[in-house]
C-alpha cells in the first residue's frame, strides 16, 4: 500500500483512480504485468488483488510521465528520493 499511499500524498493519484491492468513494455526490459491481467481496477481492487500494473502505473504518474509501450524510461532522481522519502514515514 506503500505507492497507493504515496500517490495518494503528492496527489498523482487520488482515491478512486482507474489504472487498465494490462502487461506494460519499457525498451530493454522485460514485460512487467500482475500475476493475471485484472483490466480496468480502481486503488481499492488493485491492494486487494496485489497488482504490480496498478503500482508501476502510480510510480509513473508521481515522476510526472506518461506510459507510452517501447519506450524508453527517463526518470529524474528527484522522483526516486520523493518515493524513498514518502516510503520512510
Amino acid at each position: 500500500g506503500a505507492t497507493v499511499l504515496t500517490g495518494f500524498e503528492t496527489k498523482a493519484i487520488t482515491p478512486g483512480t482507474y489504472f487498465y491492468d494490462a502487461p506494460m513494455k519499457f525498451k530493454g526490459t522485460k514485460e512487467k504485468k500482475s500475476w493475471k491481467e485484472f483490466g480496468n481496477i480502481d486503488d481499492l481492487r488493485a491492494l486487494q488483488v496485489s497488482s504490480n500494473v496498478y503500482m508501476f502505473n502510480t510510480a509513473l504518474k508521481i515522476a510526472g510521465v506518461d506510459y507510452v509501450k517501447n519506450s524508453s524510461l527517463n526518470i529524474k532522481q528527484e522522483y526516486f528520493d520523493k518515493m524513498r522519502y514518502y516510503f520512510r514515514q
